[in-house]
Parts: structure tokens; C-alpha cells; sequence
């Protein structure tokens, strides 16, 4: 029977040079077989887009396609486009949430050629744009000084004012929970989320399914929330059992839609050095009620 085999080559760290010029990729490969024979591949073609190209049309239609993009960022990093997100901020009520500073800031920290670039390209922005690429620019710990001392003397104070107001970012490697705010949890979750989805590393994504760890209380708060009881005090039961089920829910739908994700679970899951709740469940994504979204 004849058979159709397909060949992926993936760097995922790999972001072409500021100075790129714009020109078709030629990718040549030559496949060897045990025997010693070997077989050229068919040419592949990428375009690629220099920066000042991505700078006048590489932009998003809305703010859904931005979010699309920064999604699937990990396996496509364009740091060029970033600038376009920032061109959206002025409408998007979340452009300086936790997770998206993160993500800003993981994308910049990973190519200094391509904040550089950006940095340069912030003078001839509106303020909203500009203002929101030196936030970033700053979390990422660019020195951006040059520019600032560029602008206006009002725009200068006005960013001042504005950014040391502004909340810093937690650590989202820190997963103690807190009674007075139940939500921080999963707030440095969707933090880490965001970090994958930047980087693809895995660090995140394990830090994310050591909250397994809990799921004596999360079991116990499934039960409760299913008894339709009331919660007349929130305890630190209650805010590790609600985490237990939202680390459960977002690793199962980041296994089911990110191949990458799903291979890291799956070597997690063999390994003993995890420690075997957690190996337990992760075994259980797919099955376990706890983890289903209502």
C-alpha cells in the first residue's frame, strides 16, 4: 500500500534579523534511508516580510484577529507585528491586563533586535499607541530614554504620571493561595498561559498542573458546588479546591487545541519524577467532571 508521510521542521526560537531584507525562503531537504539511499525533497517557498513591511501592512482588522495571532504566537513569532497590537489599545478594555502585559513582555524579552526596531518606530506613533509600547518596553527592561526625552513635555509628564500608577505584574510563578483575593490563582495562571504562548517553553505549563496537587479540596468544593450548598466563607480550601478545577480545565483544553502542550502532558505523565498525583490527574483531562466548564 502506498503511504503519504509528511516532514515538520520546527525552531521554535527562531525570528529572522531586524535588517532581513523582503525575498522568497527557499527550505531544501534530502532524506537518507537506512540503505544508504537518499531522495531530495521538493523545494518549499515562505515569503518573507521584511520589518518595515510588517510596520505599514501587517495589521489586524480587529481586535479578535490580534487575539487569533497572539494565540498560535509560540509556533509563529512575528515581534514586528507587535506594534500593531499596540495600535489597538486605545479600544481594547484588557490591553493592560496581567496577561497581555506578560505576553507583550515575554515576546519583547526574546528578541532585543526586534524592541530596538520597535523603539524606533514608537516616535512617529499616536500617544495611545506609544504609550502602551513603553509600558512593555519597560516590563520587558528596555531603556527606552531616548525616546522619551524625545516627545512633548506634557506627553512625558503625562507617562510618568500614568505608568507609576500602574499596578507592577506578580510573580505568576507564585501559587499561594489567598483568601482575600480567590482570584489571584487564576489570574497567575492565565499569566503563565500567556508565557507559553509567547515562548512555548514549558515551564509555565508545569507550574500550572502542579495545582493537581489539590485535589483533595477540589474534589471536596465539586461536591459542595453539586449539593448546591451555600459558601458562607470562602477558606483556603475553597480558593485551592476552585484552582484545583481551573488548572484541570485550562490544561485539558490547551491538550486538546496545542500539540506542544499535549506532548508535555503526555511525557509528564510517564515520568517519575512528577509526583504521581499529578500524573493521576492529567490522566484524567478528558473524563474528569471536576475539569468540565458549566
Amino acid at each position: 500500500m502506498m503511504s503519504v508521510v509528511s516532514i515538520a521542521l520546527f525552531d521554535l526560537d527562531w525570528v529572522a534579523p531586524v535588517n532581513s531584507k523582503e525575498r522568497l525562503v527557499t527550505i531544501k531537504g534530502k532524506v537518507a534511508a537506512a540503505d544508504g539511499t537518499s531522495k531530495s525533497l521538493k523545494d518549499a517557498q515562505v515569503e518573507y516580510w521584511s520589518y518595515e513591511r510588517s510596520a505599514k501592512e501587517g495589521g489586524f482588522k480587529n481586535q479578535e484577529e490580534s487575539g487569533k495571532w497572539m494565540m498560535a504566537y509560540y509556533q509563529q513569532p512575528e515581534p514586528s507585528r507587535l506594534l500593531h497590537m499596540f495600535r489597538l489599545s486605545k479600544d481594547d478594555k484588557n490591553a493592560f491586563s496581567p496577561h497581555a502585559r506578560m505576553f507583550c513582555i515575554e515576546a519583547l524579552k526574546s528578541d532585543p533586535g526586534a524592541a530596538k526596531d520597535l523603539i524606533s518606530r514608537l516616535t512617529a506613533e499616536d500617544p495611545d499607541a506609544r504609550f502602551c509600547g513603553m509600558v512593555m518596553l519597560d516590563g520587558a527592561g528596555y531603556d527606552f530614554t531616548t525616546l522619551l526625552e524625545s516627545l512633548p513635555e506634557r506627553e512625558q509628564d503625562t507617562y510618568k504620571m500614568v505608568s507609576t500608577k500602574m499596578p507592577s505584574l506578580p510573580d505568576p510563578y507564585d501559587l499561594t493561595p489567598s483568601v482575600d483575593d480567590p482570584s489571584q490563582v487564576p489570574t497567575h495562571m492565565d499569566m503563565l498561559w500567556s508565557i507559553f504562548l509567547a515562548t512555548g517553553d514549558a515551564k509555565p505549563v508545569r507550574a500550572i498542573a502542579s495545582v493537581l496537587e489539590w485535589r483533595k479540596d477540589g474534589k471536596a468544593f465539586l461536591e459542595i458546588r453539586k449539593s448546591g450548598k451555600k459558601i458562607d466563607k470562602v477558606t483556603p480550601e475553597i480558593v485551592r479546591g476552585v484552582a484545583y478545577m481551573a488548572s484541570g480545565w485550562s490544561l485539558g483544553s490547551f491538550y486538546r487545541n496545542y500539540p506542544l502542550v499535549t506532548d508535555y502532558i503526555e511525557a509528564w505523565k510517564k515520568d517519575a519524577n512528577v509526583p504521581q498525583v499529578i500524573r493521576e490527574e492529567l490522566g484524567t483531562l478528558m473524563t474528569n467532571e471536576a475539569f468540565k466548564r458549566n
